[in-house]
C-alpha cells in the first residue's frame, strides 16, 4: 500500500545543512529548507538499517527531463501534495522504474561515512548542497512523504513547529515485510536542484540494495527476475541482480521530416552472441502505451523498427522509451529531452 502519510513535493530554498554522523544505525544528511515562509527539514538517508548497508546512489549534475522540470518550475513555494489519483504516467510524481530515471546498473553502492573527501554519501550530498545554501536563484525540490507539523521543536534545527519531508529514496520494491507495506508506484523520493542562472538541474537518487528494480505496475511490490511476485519476509539481506540487458535501445527518430505519424523509428541492438526471439517483447512510451515486436533479431544485429502511428507515439516535448521482455520486466529504458528532438530528421543516439 502507498506511503501512509501521503506523498508530495517540497519546493524551497536551502538555508542550512548538517551531516548527522553521530547516528550510526540510521544516519541522515539533514537539509533545512525555507518554503512559502515556513521552515522544513529534509532528512536524507545515507545508510540502510539492514544489510547490505551501503546505499545505491546516483548523482546527475546535468539532469534533463523537460516533461518533468517544466511542471516543477510552475509549483508554488512550499509543500504540494500529490493525491493518489495524480500519481500516474505523464504526471509530476517520481517513479524510478517507469520514468526511466535511473537504471540499477547506473547506481553505485556508496558507504555512509568514510574519512576521506567526496567518498561517502554525506560528502556527496554536501558537495551539491553546501554551495547552494542561501542562494536566491536556486530552488530545491524534495520528493517524499511529509511529516508534521509537530508541537515540539525540530530535533535537528530547533525551529517550531517541526515539519518536513522524508523517505527521500525509492519507495517500491521492498522485500522485507515491515517495509513492503510502504510499496507503491509513482511515489519515489529524490532531490532535484534547479540552478536558474545556469539553466541546469542536478538530481540525487538513492535506493536500498535489498529493493527490487522490477515491481508490479499496480502495487509496487517486488518481482523477481522471472516476473514472479516476491512474498515479503522478515529479513532480507541480499540484493537482486539486474535483469541482463541482452537487447538495448540505441537510437530513435522522434521528430522526422514532415508529419510524424508512421515515420518515427526506434533502433534496438542484440548485444549477445545468440539469436533472440522477439515474440512477446514490447516497446512502451511515457504513457505506457505499448507496441509488440515480432520476428527475431540475430546476434549482434541492430533492428530499426518503424512505428505505424497507433497507440505508441514519441512526443516531441520529451519522453521515454522502455523495452519489456516477454515476462513483462524492463530490460532497457531511455529518456530524451525536448531539446534533443528540436531538429527535424535528426536521430537521437543513446549511449548508456
Amino acid at each position: 500500500m502507498p506511503l501512509s502519510e501521503g506523498y508530495g513535493i517540497l519546493k524551497g530554498r536551502a538555508i542550512d545543512s548538517r551531516m548527522e554522523r553521530e547516528d550510526t544505525k540510521s544516519p541522515h544528511y539533514q537539509i533545512l529548507v525555507l518554503g512559502n515562509s515556513e521552515r522544513f527539514r529534509i532528512p536524507v538517508n545515507v545508510k540502510s538499517v539492514q544489510q547490505p548497508f551501503d546505499l545505491l546512489v546516483r548523482i546527475d549534475r546535468n539532469f534533463q527531463n523537460s516533461l518533468l522540470t517544466s511542471q516543477l518550475v510552475k509549483l508554488k513555494s512550499g509543500f504540494t501534495e500529490i493525491p493518489l489519483s495524480e500519481r500516474r504516467a505523464g504526471g509530476i510524481a517520481l517513479d524510478f522504474i517507469r520514468m526511466n530515471l535511473s537504471k540499477q546498473e547506473d547506481m553505485r553502492p556508496v558507504r555512509a561515512d568514510l574519512p576521506g573527501r567526496e567518498d561517502d554519501v554525506n560528502d556527496l550530498l554536501d558537495v551539491i548542497i553546501e554551495p547552494i545554501l542561501n542562494k536566491s536563484q536556486v530552488d530545491v525540490y524534495a520528493f517524499g512523504e511529509p511529516f508534521g507539523p509537530e508541537p515540539q521543536k525540530d530535533k535537528v534545527f530547533g525551529f517550531k513547529p517541526g515539519r518536513g519531508i522524508h523517505n527521500i529514496h525509492m519507495n517500491q520494491g521492498n522485500r522485507e515485510a515491515k517495509f513492503a507495506k510502504e510499496n507503491g508506484v509513482y511515489q519515489d523520493g529524490g532531490l532535484l536542484i534547479h540552478l536558474q542562472d545556469e539553466n541546469r538541474w542536478v538530481a540525487f537518487f538513492a535506493a536500498f540494495q535489498s529493493q527490487s528494480f522490477h515491481t508490479d505496475d499496480k502495487t509496487g511490490n517486488a518481482l523477481d527476475n522471472k516476473g514472479v511476485a516476491v512474498i515479503p519476509t522478515q529479513d532480507v539481506n541480499t540484493a537482486l541482480a539486474p535483469v541482463p540487458r541482452d537487447i538495448k535501445i540505441v537510437a530513435a527518430l522522434v521528430n522526422p521530416q514532415g508529419d510524424d505519424v508512421g515515420k518515427e523509428t526506434i533502433t534496438i541492438l542484440n548485444t549477445t552472441g545468440n539469436t533472440i526471439n522477439l515474440e512477446g517483447w514490447l516497446l512502451a512510451d511515457r504513457l505506457k502505451q505499448k507496441f509488440p515486436l515480432t520476428g527475431s533479431i540475430e546476434a549482434g544485429e541492430a533492428r530499426r523498427i518503424l512505428l505505424p502511428g497507433g497507440d505508441l507515439q514519441l512526443g516531441n516535448l520529451g519522453g521515454i522509451i522502455t523495452l519489456l521482455n516477454p515476462t513483462g520486466l524492463k530490460v532497457d529504458g531511455v529518456s530524451y529531452s525536448q531539446e534533443a528532438v528540436k531538429q527535424q530528421g535528426q536521430t537521437i543516439v543513446f549511449t548508456n
